[in-house]
């Protein structure tokens, strides 16, 4: 896994946390929307990253 993307997988998993934290205090839905897509986009780059990963023709 690339520095980059860890730095991108990390800002999504705090963003995340912060937005669900925040959603339960002050009780909007639309921030655990905002939480729900930060998950998702989370679950995005691992998934992008292992299909990197499985490339043969990766440069090392």
């Amino acid at each position: 896994m690339t520095l980059s993307y860890k730095i991108l997988l990390f800002a999504f998993i705090v963003a995340t946390i912060f937005f669900i934290i925040l959603g339960l205090y002050t009780l909007d839905f639309a921030l655990l929307i905002v939480a729900i897509l930060f998950a998702v986009a989370t679950l995005l780059v691992i998934l992008e990253n292992k299909q990197l990963m499985r490339n043969p023709f990766r440069k090392k």
